[in-house]
This record gives C-alpha cells, structure tokens and sequence, in this order.
C-alpha cells in the first residue's frame, strides 16, 4: 500500500501540483512527473513496454524514495499557487507568511515524532548486543566451515529471502554461512547461476520443516547444515503475519537438537542426529 510510506495527502496534493504546473506550463512539474513516471517505468520495463530488466530495481525501492520528488513537487505547486493566488485578490504577505510558517512548523513536529519509532528497538533492531556476545562465541566455538540455520522470510515478491534477528548478521559479525545471504545475493552473479533460486528453495523447505523439531534435523543434516541460530529478536524484526520462526524452547526439549550457547534470548543449537 502506497499509503504506508507515501501519506495519502502529499501523494494527492503532488497530483495536483502536477497538474497545476503543467497547466501553468512550469517545466518543472513535467521534468519531476516525468521523474516519477520513470521510476516506475524502470521497475516494471516488461509489464509496461515489454522490455528486460524487470527486478532490478522493484516497487519497493521506488515507494520507499517516493516522497523526495512528491515533496518536491507539493512544495513547488503550493508556492506557484499561492503566488498565483496573491496576484488575483489584495491578500496581505505578512499574515500568510505567518500562516504559511505555522502550517511547515505543525507538519514538521508530527513528522519529527513520527521519526522516533524508528529508534524503537523492538520494531526494527536485528543486531542487539547480546547478539554480538553471542557472535564472538560463535566465531570462537564453532568449525568455520560451519553453516546455521537462522530466522527469516521470503521478500521482494518472493524474489530473495530476508533475515529476522540477529542471525542475519552471522556471516558479518561471526564470519560463518547462514540460510539467509545478504538480500544482494538475489541481484549478484555468481559462479552459480542457480544460486538464488536454490537458495530460496532450501529456506522454503527448511521453515516448511521446522515445525516439528525431529525434520527440522533431518531436513538440516540433508542440506549439510550444523548449527541453528536464534537472535535475541526471536525472529519478529518485523515478519509478516504468516511467517513461521524458530521456537528455541521446542528446540530445547528435542533429543535431535543440543542448545551449545543461550544467554535466555539468543539461542544456538547443534544437530545432534
């Protein structure tokens, strides 16, 4: 939904500030819908022109960037207009400057304190501290050939698959193979060309199994992984509603899986069969 990361009033109020410049004949308004209009053109070249590429850039990117050239456009059209406004009736400049102050300085707090729950730790942190403990054990206590398993979900339409904790970190903070690459690994070419799509198919059949513990490690020991990672996230860094994570305490109580490290929040386990 557009809305989530566009407010629907700066996407109507650039809509109009498009129309308006381009009726004004302001180059502006064309030269930013059209900068608009080809963002979008870019991440979808085959459903709108027939063309390759599609994937390399996607929607996501593009809504999440979104709001540079509608506030853009929304600023410039308000300002034409006004202008435009001023010269049609006697409006006094020094009340609607205050009034136009008012107005930026209102939005500006509401936007500033909607800036705040970006620091919210337990809606956006992967990496906490008690992850980076229990990475320097996991460097100094596991084979470095060793691979984890680790909480995630598929993203991006499916296309790659996106971690959920701190396990995401391992390959970085403790230099050891996880279930879920980086997310550039879906836009690399590698020696293998079938490198993503085996990579999604194995997380796909890895989370279908841990459900139940004992093919959680028989699923594990079949693709050649040792280890299962749980982050002090619990896996909900954020996930959709239908998203399956690990459940350490399942885990703990299965012969199949030894917990080697947990602090009560992070969990590592070892395949024991």
């Amino acid at each position: 939904e557009m809305s989530f990361y566009v407010p629907r009033w700066l996407q109507i109020t650039a809509a109009l500030a498009v129309v308006w410049l381009t009726a004004r004949r302001r180059v502006v308004g064309l030269l930013l819908g059209g900068w608009v209009l080809g963002w979008f053109v870019l991440s979808n070249p085959y459903t709108l022109l027939r063309l390759p590429g599609t994937g390399l850039v996607n929607n996501f990117m593009i809504q999440i960037g979104l709001y540079i050239p509608a506030a853009a456009l929304a600023g410039i059209g308000l300002t034409d207009f006004v202008g435009w406004l001023r010269r049609q009736m006697p409006i006094p400049p020094r009340p609607l400057a205050v009034l136009a102050a008012l107005a930026v300085l209102a939005l500006g707090t509401r936007a500033a304190w909607q800036q705040t729950e970006i620091a919210e730790v337990s809606l956006h942190t992967l990496q906490t501290r008690l992850d980076e403990r229990a990475a320097a054990w996991v460097e100094a206590n596991t084979p470095a050939d060793a691979v984890f398993h680790v909480n995630g979900f598929p993203a991006f339409g499916g296309n790659v698959v996106v971690g959920s904790d701190g396990g995401w970190w391992l390959w970085l903070s403790a230099r050891r193979a996880t279930t879920v690459p980086p997310a550039i690994y879906g836009h690399e070419a590698g020696f293998d060309p079938e490198y993503r799509v085996e990579v999604n198919e194995r997380f796909l059949r890895l989370r279908e199994a841990q459900r139940d513990p004992e093919a959680l490690a028989a699923a594990m020991q079949a693709e050649g992984i040792d280890y299962v990672y749980i982050g002090a996230q619990q896996g909900k860094v954020p996930t959709p509603p239908d998203a399956t994570t690990l459940d350490p305490l399942a885990l703990e109580a299965s012969t199949a899986f030894e917990a080697v490290y947990t602090d009560g929040f992070v969990w590592v386990f070892r395949v024991t069969r």
